[in-house]
């Protein structure tokens, strides 16, 4: 027998909505990619990408982002309201890419594409049914555009301007991570072919509702304010 992974052709157990007795968080219901899904290395919904550092600004989006319908994880408290914006597997994933707190590529881009390309298939599978778009988040996807565009066919791209320094909450240990993800973001940016969506931070957080109508019209969700 030859020794690897047993996929079934379709799972009959997934994992149920509710407060898991394990990490007291409120998860959604989740089923499992089938063997089917992984032999075709299809992903059956389209990928958004933040490209973004960490601030309010970016919650703030990527909460904007959850309201269109696009599925940024799972992890919600008791009342359904989500407990992170970095998914944690994602965040898993980039930190084996990319060391923190400089952002230091410690890991080959074929192991990252496949890592990313696994995590997509699995995340749009379990929430076909719920989303518009899967999407994800981490300041190290800044860095990892190439890696993304192979692994997530293409992904819509959303970028944000951290117009005021301050928002960023930053000490100067910070100052040159954040200054090496935004350079290694543009000039990444500046060479692709393909279109993405750029706001700023001042926007956001001033003209919420004018940036909730870009995001729509570029995802092609409609944008009816909940």
């Amino acid at each position: 027998m030859v020794p690897g992974l047993y996929v079934p052709h379709r799972w009959l157990i997934h994992q149920r909505e509710g407060q898991s007795d394990i990490s007291g968080s409120y998860n959604q219901i989740r089923d499992f990619p089938n063997a089917e899904v992984f032999e075709q290395q299809k992903l059956v919904l389209s990928m958004v990408a933040v490209l973004a550092l960490r601030s309010n600004a970016t919650e703030t989006l990527i909460a904007m982002l959850r309201q269109l319908g696009v599925s940024m994880g799972d992890l919600m408290d008791l009342v359904g309201t989500p407990l992170e914006s970095e998914e944690a597997e994602l965040r898993a994933i980039c930190n084996d890419a990319l060391q923190e707190p400089l952002f230091i590529r410690v890991e080959n881009t074929g192991t990252c594409v496949r890592k990313l390309k696994r995590w997509a298939q699995t995340r749009c599978y379990a929430s076909r049914k719920h989303a518009s778009h899967v999407g994800g988040y981490h300041p190290a996807l800044s860095l990892l555009g190439r890696e993304l565009e192979t692994a997530w066919s293409n992904p819509k791209l959303i970028v944000i301007d951290h117009v005021d320094n301050a928002e960023l909450n930053q000490d100067e240990s910070q100052v040159y991570p954040n200054q090496h993800l935004i350079a290694g973001r543009e000039a990444f940016l500046s060479s692709r072919q393909g279109s993405y969506l750029r706001v700023d931070s001042k926007k956001i957080e001033t003209y919420p509702e004018a940036v909730f109508i870009e995001l729509a019209d570029y995802l092609g969700t409609g944008s009816t304010l909940l």
